[in-house]
C-alpha cells in the first residue's frame, strides 16, 4: 500500500499538470535519417530523419519539453525556421547525440545530378531552394571567386552589341 502511495503522489501531479512531463525526442542524421519516416519512429535514434527541411516543416508540432537532436560528426546544409517556442521552465531543445564533433549547420546547399553542360568542360546542376541569386561557390570544400573559369583565370569580354 506504501508503494501505491508513493507512485500516486507522482502519477498524480503530472496529470493534473502540476509537474511537467518530459517532451519527445526527435533524432536527425544526414547520414543514415529518411524524411518519410513517422514521428514515431523519428523518436529512435535507429531510424532518424535527414535533413532541416524536414525540421522547418515538423518544427510547428513541437510542443513544449521536446527536443531536437542533431547526430555529432554529421554536417546539416540548408536552415530551419523555429515555427513553435518553448514554455517557461519548458524549452524546445535543439541539441545532438552520438560521438564526435559537433554537428556543422551549413547555409550551403549540396547540388547534386550534375551533367554536362557542353563538350567544352562546363558541368551543371540545379540548384533547388538557392533562391535568385548565388553569393558562394565551393569546389571540393575550397571557396571559390564567383564568374571565374577553373585553372584558367577570369573570362574576358570578346565583343559586344548594345547591351549585349
Amino acid at each position: 500500500m506504501k508503494s501505491l502511495y508513493s507512485f500516486l503522489s507522482i502519477l498524480v501531479p503530472i496529470f493534473m499538470g502540476i509537474l511537467p512531463a518530459r517532451g519527445n525526442t526527435y533524432y536527425f542524421s544526414s547520414v543514415s535519417g529518411d524524411d518519410s519516416r513517422s514521428p514515431a519512429q523519428a523518436q529512435q535514434p535507429a531510424t532518424p530523419w535527414r535533413t532541416l527541411a524536414k525540421l522547418s516543416q515538423f518544427f510547428p508540432q513541437l510542443q513544449p519539453g521536446d527536443s531536437v537532436l542533431l547526430k555529432r560528426g554529421e554536417a546539416y546544409y540548408g536552415s530551419f525556421v523555429a515555427g513553435a517556442s518553448g514554455a517557461d521552465g519548458r524549452p524546445i531543445v535543439v541539441a545532438a547525440y552520438g560521438q564526435g564533433y559537433e554537428p556543422i549547420i551549413s547555409g550551403f546547399s549540396r547540388l547534386t545530378g550534375w551533367k554536362a553542360g557542353s563538350t567544352s568542360g562546363v558541368w551543371q546542376a540545379p540548384c533547388q531552394g538557392c533562391g535568385v541569386r548565388v553569393n558562394m561557390v565551393t569546389v571540393g570544400n575550397v571557396l571559390e571567386p564567383m564568374g571565374r573559369y577553373p585553372n584558367s583565370g577570369y573570362m574576358t569580354i570578346q565583343s559586344h552589341s548594345g547591351n549585349n
